[in-house]
């Protein structure tokens, strides 16, 4: 599947952002499948999904075909991070001990 590479600052934490700290990454977006993202820095893959090319601040630097499988692993990635975020009430209520 084909993906545009782009380049943009990456703050690591809200203190980064906030004192112009981060990197500049490359990241790999697969705007067909709801703007997937993947993300390779300090040795960490993370996916996600919404990332908006014509909304966010970023260098398009080019375009490469990312192999199925390798797709598939970020959209199954991505997928359960959002079910993680979704389930997180109650993951704190068993974490308090009321679940």
């Amino acid at each position: 599947m084909i993906a545009t590479i782009i380049g943009q600052k990456v703050s690591m934490n809200l203190n980064d952002f906030i004192h112009g700290g981060g990197q500049y990454t490359k990241r790999l977006v697969i705007e067909e499948l709801d703007g997937l993202t993947i993300t390779l820095m300090d040795n960490h893959v993370t996916a996600f999904f919404g990332f908006d090319l014509t909304v966010e601040k970023c260098d398009i630097l080019g375009e490469v075909n990312v192999p199925d499988d390798l797709v598939e692993i970020a959209v199954n990635y991505a997928s359960a991070n959002e079910a993680m975020h979704k389930a997180i009430d109650r993951f704190a209520e068993v974490l308090i001990g009321e679940g």
